[in-house]
C-alpha cells in the first residue's frame, strides 16, 4: 500500500497525515497507561492538546484570511458540535447502561462506580468535567466513574468557548503575527511557571492537573505554533533554524518516547512541560516538510494514519470497556492479581478482550456515527486545513522537483499517587 506523505506538491485532501499518525501514536499511549504497561502514557492528553490549539488556529486564521477578517462563529460552533457530541452521546448512554447494569447486579464498590458515573452525567453535559476532580479531590475512579475520561474533553470544549472570540479580538488589532506567536508562547511560559509554584506551595495533584488555568499550556503552545507556522505571513524561517528543525523533530520524538516509557503523575507538573515542548518539535517539523524520513514512515504509515483518525472514539471507548472488564472480573480474579498464576492470565485475557472491543466500538462508532456527522459538517465549511502558499513554497525550496488521558485510576484501585506509575487519562481531541 502507498503511504500517504505529509507535504509538499499536491496537497491530498489538504491534511497532513503525519499528524494522524501522531494522533495514534498518543491515544495508544493513553491505552497503554490503563493496562499498566505505559507508566507515562497519560502524557499522550498533551499532545492532543498541542494539535488541537494547533488545527483549531489555524483554521480560525484561514478562514478569518479568505473571508476578508470574518470569522463565523456559528459555522465553528456547529463544526465542533458535530465533531465531539454524536460519539460522545453514545459512549455517556453505554456509560450510563454500564452503571444501571452494576447498580443491580454488583457489591457495594460496583454500585459506588454506578452512582458516580450517574452523577457525572451534568458534569460531562455542561463541559465542566475536569473540575469536578478539582472540587471533589482524591476520589479517584469515584469521581466521575465511567466517564472520568471526559476531563480532558472538558478542557477543550472550554478552550473552544473561549478562543474563537479572542482570536477575533487579537486579530483585529492586525499585529504582526510572528509577535502573537511570542507573545501566546510567553504566556504558556507564564503557566508553566504558575503551575510550578501551586506545586511547591503544596496545592494538591488533583488541583494543579486538572484545573483548566494549570493544564492549558499545550493548547497554548499549539496556538503559538499555529500562529509561526500556518498563518500565510512572511514567516520564512532563517536558513540557521531550518536546519534545527530535522534534529529537533528527532528529539522531540526521542523525549515523548521516554516520557511515555518512563513518566510518573508524581513528576507531572515537569513531565507536562516536557510533552507539550516536544509535541511542538514534532508538529512544526510536520508543518514545515522537515521530518526525517524514519518518522515520516511511522507517522505516515497506514495503520498510524487509520488509527490516528479514529482516535477519538477509541479514546473514548476504550476506558468504558476496561470498566466493563474489571468488573467482570472483580469478584473472581480480583483487579490486577500479582504473579503468574490463572488469575492473572483470566484478567489478563480479559483486558485484551475489553481492547479488542474497544477497537470494534471505534470502527463502529467511526462507520456509523462519526462519517455520517462528520458530512453534515461540511454544510458548515469543512474543517480539512489548506497550507498556505508559503509553506508550500518552503518546502518545495528544499525539495527536487517531483514531500484522555489522562484518567482517573481504574475502578476500585486506589486513585495513582505516582508511586507506582500508573495513573488514569483524552485526547483532548482528535
Amino acid at each position: 500500500m502507498n503511504r500517504p506523505r505529509s507535504g509538499g506538491g499536491s496537497q491530498q485532501g489538504r491534511r497532513w497525515p503525519a499528524l494522524d499518525g501522531l494522533r495514534a501514536i498518543a491515544v495508544l499511549a493513553v491505552v497503554g497507561i490503563h493496562v499498566g504497561v505505559l507508566p507515562g502514557g497519560y502524557l499522550g492528553v498533551d499532545v492532543f492538546f498541542v494539535l488541537s490549539g494547533f488545527l483549531i488556529t489555524s483554521l480560525l486564521i484561514e478562514e478569518w484570511d479568505s473571508r476578508g477578517g470574518r470569522i463565523s462563529f456559528r459555522d465553528f460552533y456547529m463544526r465542533r458540535a458535530l465533531r465531539l457530541w454524536p460519539a460522545l452521546c453514545c459512549v455517556t448512554l453505554a456509560a450510563v447502561l454500564l452503571a444501571a447494569l452494576l447498580d443491580v447486579t454488583g457489591g457495594a464498590g460496583d454500585r459506588s462506580f454506578a452512582l458516580a458515573t450517574f452523577g457525572a452525567v451534568p458534569w460531562v453535559a455542561l463541559f465542566a468535567s475536569n473540575f469536578a476532580f478539582v472540587f471533589h479531590p482524591g476520589l479517584g475512579a469515584l469521581t466521575l466513574g465511567a466517564l472520568g475520561h471526559t476531563w480532558s474533553l472538558a478542557v477543550e470544549e472550554q478552550f473552544y468557548l473561549l478562543w474563537p472570540g479572542l482570536l477575533v479580538l487579537i486579530l483585529r488589532h492586525r499585529l504582526s503575527r510572528s509577535r502573537l506567536a511570542v507573545w501566546l508562547g510567553a504566556v504558556a511560559a507564564a503557566e508553566i511557571i504558575y503551575r510550578a509554584v501551586m506545586a511547591h506551595a503544596g496545592y494538591g495533584h488533583d488541583r494543579i492537573y486538572y484545573g483548566t488555568d494549570t493544564h492549558s499550556d499545550g493548547l497554548l503552545i499549539g496556538c503559538a505554533v499555529a500562529f509561526w507556522l500556518a498563518s500565510g505571513e512572511n514567516l520564512r524561517p532563517h536558513r540557521v533554524v531550518r536546519r534545527l528543525v530535522k534534529p529537533a523533530s528527532w528529539l522531540g520524538t526521542t523525549v515523548l518516547s521516554i516520557l511515555f516509557l518512563f513518566g510518573s503523575q508524581a513528576a507531572a507538573p515537569v513531565d507536562v512541560t516536557a510533552a507539550v515542548l516536544a509535541s511542538a518539535m514534532v508538529v512544526a517539523g510536520v508543518v514545515l516538510g522537515e521530518t526525517p524520513a524514519a518518522l515520516e514512515r511511522l507517522f505516515c504509515s497506514w495503520w498510524a494514519v487509520l488509527i490516528g483518525r479514529r482516535s477519538y472514539g477509541l479514546y473514548l471507548w476504550h476506558w468504558v470497556c476496561l470498566a466493563a472488564a474489571e468488573a467482570l472480573c472483580a469478584s473472581s480474579t480480583g483487579l490486577y492479581p500479582a504473579g503468574l498464576g490463572v488469575r492473572r492470565f483470566v484478567f489478563a485475557a480479559a483486558l485484551g478482550g475489553a481492547i479488542a472491543a474497544s477497537f470494534i466500538m471505534t470502527e463502529l462508532s467511526y462507520r456509523f456515527v462519526e462519517l455520517p456527522a462528520l458530512r453534515l459538517k461540511r454544510r458548515f465549511r469543512g474543517e480539512e486545513i489548506s497550507i498556505p502558499p508559503l509553506l508550500d513554497t518552503l518546502r518545495q525550496s528544499r525539495r527536487p522537483s517531483g514531500l484522555a488521558a489522562d484518567r482517573p485510576a481504574p475502578r476500585h484501585r486506589p486513585a495513582d499517587t505516582g508511586q507506582d506509575g500508573l495513573s488514569s487519562p483524552e485526547p483532548g481531541l482528535p
